[in-house]
């Protein structure tokens, strides 16, 4: 059996070696010193060997999502080829396509490394780079292999501690419902966590002493707790509460017996939107981060207990969210920031708390949601929603996705030793789809109107709710449903059928459910993909979505039974909406951090421009001739195709997302979700130009329904919602 594996991060091309991890080149053993901006950016074209790089994506790379001149690119492409000797007019090295971006053009393969030495080059060579200190270090293998301890999936673990394959998984709560969040407190071997009976209970505090198993409730009311994090001494736990859609932040002193000794609130009207990410390392203070709010860049900020300050950490300047989480080293020198540079495409950041200075900034392989550092301040774990995890280490500037977590896990919490996470575990069963009467919602809304009335002495008596929605148990739903329906014929036939997509094994399934609850599996994305959105033609044949920014086509029928991805890694696009005619598709595009629409022929993949400014759009079914565009800040609004032109005619409404899952136009109503507080609605506001500027009707979907994905019948007598279900999950300790 050979010894040799491929390493990913060392790129050999002719006479020259590339390492990803020392950040290095070599032309015959000799070092080529390269600025930071220029070796990322000749790491980016290496990597994407054979594909055309654009501006966007070394934006993103280089600049770290920062807006920058086509002239400074240009620049510093040509200090890329001086490095090379290369012409631009006739390259061999780095070809440049008008408008669309650069090509590297020597063939490139990953390095032949012996995997019984990799380790020990790894850190020799990162010696080497840090001014040649000599390093002796035994090592292990750089890849393990274990089969991952999988819960029973419909019930808690029955043991204290369960081994499989040297990974322990010790159960931490076990309550009756979900257990939601958590910060381990490892000196005092204490956890704070949130837990709720049921998916529309509110989110309660509680405290588990691990030693003596002792479990302490600590909120008693009606309100959503949240975000609960632990002093450094662990006699403090700071925490946030939302009550009638107000959020507030609050700290818990506790005696020495583990009692409540006093209760804080912190009246800062600038804490209202934040929530608590931890305790400043010198617990002078807390790290907060700024609740989610549409179309608008997020950040990091220092709240001093002491002086009722709050001061803003970090500033980003991005085509995505920005900065979302955060968290401090264990000694407090360092910072890392989890920042959403564009669409579904995150990076992480390590800065310097002393000086400010920017020590990592890396793209990462998945939109982690949380991160955490190693107890020896080595690593940062990484993790999100779907169980996703790798592990950046900073000496070795590798990524690492071992230890793999356990089935159903998900959301590294706290790194509790050397080789031990605390995380959450679940029986699987997160979401399933849900058809709704529409007269509910509506309903809900005229109850609106009772209350808002009552003082004028008006009485409005709402219908009884007596109307069908079916119920589905589809394994692994996505928020990600359509109504299959056939729009160039008068046949109500499809309007029964639906398409959805499943995650299992961490693969997404295209599936169909027919009309007797058949159901088919259409095709299936290999590897790990985001997937934003899905969109179905017009005649009912073909489905369009968008995974990891890239558009692909899936037929419904077996002429297209895998998906073709239409446009490459490099080129980020989003919002699918088909053309009447089945074969173009509306989709948006970015520019300078502009956004753009523009109609892709999926025969020919030809683009053309529709209208600038716009992150969304998507012509009314109804009425062809009129549609709804997203401006970048949310505002909805009506657009008019004159002499083969859209152009604006007026706004309509503020909406929170631009993905089109979550708005839609139907029969003179534009609908959208959204959520205030832990409370979804959807809203439905009249497309009638006649009427008079109005707010939108919204009415509640549910609390702790946090997939806001739907889709209007067409009929309008039923929606398709994502019902969040109240899986049962604990608190797990995780060590190998």
């Amino acid at each position: 059996m050979s010894n040799e594996f491929h390493n990913k991060n060392t790129y050999i091309f002719g006479e020259y070696r590339l390492s990803g991890l020392t950040e290095q080149l070599f032309c015959k053993n000799e070092h080529i010193r390269l600025k930071p901006q220029l070796f990322n950016l000749l790491l980016l074209l290496v990597s994407n060997y054979g594909e055309v790089v654009n501006r966007q994506q070394i934006q993103d790379a280089v600049w770290a999502g920062r807006p920058v001149s086509d002239e400074a690119i240009r620049v510093a492409v040509k200090k890329l080829r001086d490095v090379f000797n290369d012409d631009a007019k006739s390259p061999l090295f780095v070809k440049t396509l008008p408008r669309q971006g650069y090509r590297w053009l020597i063939p490139v393969e990953l390095e032949k490394v012996d995997y019984k030495e990799s380790q020990t080059n790894i850190f020799v060579n990162k010696a080497v780079l840090f001014g040649g200190v000599q390093v002796v270090a035994i090592v292990s293998l750089i890849f393990y292999m274990f089969w991952s301890y999988s819960l029973p999936s419909n019930k808690p673990i029955n043991s204290a501690m369960n081994t499989q394959n040297n990974v322990k998984i010790e159960l931490l709560t076990s309550l009756p419902g979900s257990e939601i969040y958590a910060d381990y407190h490892q000196d005092q071997n204490k956890l704070a966590f949130l837990h709720r009976d049921a998916r529309n209970s509110p989110q309660q505090l509680y405290i588990k002493y691990l030693e003596t198993r002792v479990v302490k409730r600590l909120s008693w009311d009606n309100a959503n707790y949240s975000n609960g994090a632990w002093s450094k001494d662990g006699k403090r736990l700071a925490f946030n509460r939302l009550s009638d859609q107000t959020r507030t932040l609050h700290i818990l002193e506790f005696d020495e017996s583990g009692d409540v000794d006093n209760f804080l609130t912190l009246n800062n009207p600038k804490l209202a939107d934040k929530f608590v990410l931890e305790w400043m390392h010198d617990q002078s203070g807390l790290l907060l981060a700024h609740e989610f709010r549409a179309n608008r860049q997020h950040s990091i900020y220092q709240y001093s207990i002491k002086s009722d300050t709050l001061q803003t950490i970090s500033s980003p300047n991005v085509a995505g969210r920005g900065d979302y989480f955060a968290g401090q080293s264990h000694d407090g020198s360092k910072l890392a920031i989890l920042r959403e540079v564009g669409q579904q495409q995150a990076s992480l950041l390590v800065l310097e708390m002393q000086t400010g200075s920017m020590l990592v900034n890396k793209v990462l392989p998945f939109q982690a949601t949380k991160l955490v550092w190693q107890k020896d301040d080595e690593g940062i774990i990484l993790s999100d929603f779907f169980g996703q995890s790798s592990r950046y280490i900073l000496k070795t500037d590798f990524f690492d996705d071992y230890p793999q977590l356990p089935k159903n896990s998900l959301d590294v919490f706290n790194s509790c030793g050397e080789r031990c996470y605390v995380l959450r575990q679940h029986n699987g069963n997160f979401l399933d789809i849900q058809e709704t009467p529409l007269s509910l919602l509506r309903s809900r809304v005229d109850t609106q109107r009772i209350q808002q009335t009552k003082e004028q002495n008006v009485t409005i008596e709402p219908l009884p709710i007596l109307d069908s929605g079916r119920l589905f148990k589809l394994p692994g739903a996505q928020d990600l449903p359509r109504y299959l329906v056939d729009r160039t014929t008068d046949s109500n036939q499809a309007e029964k059928e639906l398409v959805y997509v499943s995650l299992i094994n961490k693969k997404l399934f295209f599936k169909k459910r027919d009309e007797h609850n058949q159901t088919q599996t259409l095709g299936k994305l290999e590897g790990t993909y985001q997937l934003s959105a899905i969109s179905v033609s017009a005649d009912a044949k073909k489905i369009a979505g968008v995974a990891d920014g890239r558009l692909f086509l899936l037929g419904i029928e077996a002429d297209l039974a895998k998906p073709e991805f239409l446009t490459n890694a490099l080129e980020r696009v989003d919002n699918p909406s088909w053309h009447m005619d089945n074969q173009r598709i509306y989709l948006t595009s970015m520019s300078e951090n502009i956004p753009s629409i523009i109609l892709f022929n999926t025969l020919t993949k030809e683009r053309e421009p529709v209208i600038t400014g716009f992150a969304a759009f998507q012509q009314v079914i109804d009425t062809p001739e009129l549609a709804i565009g997203i401006d970048p800040i949310g505002t909805a609004w009506m657009l008019s195709n004159t002499a083969e032109k859209w152009q604006k005619q007026y706004p309509l409404t503020k909406i929170d997302s631009h993905n089109l899952h979550n708005w839609q136009a139907r029969n003179g109503t534009l609908y959208f979700s959204k959520m205030r507080g832990n409370e979804a609605q959807i809203c439905m506001y009249s497309l009638n130009s006649s009427a008079p500027q109005q707010e939108p009707e919204c009415a509640s979907t549910g609390h702790n329904r946090f997939r806001l994905s739907f889709d209007i019948h067409p009929s309008q007598n039923k929606v398709l919602l994502v019902e969040s279900l109240g899986a049962q999950s604990n608190i797990i300790k995780m060590s190998w």
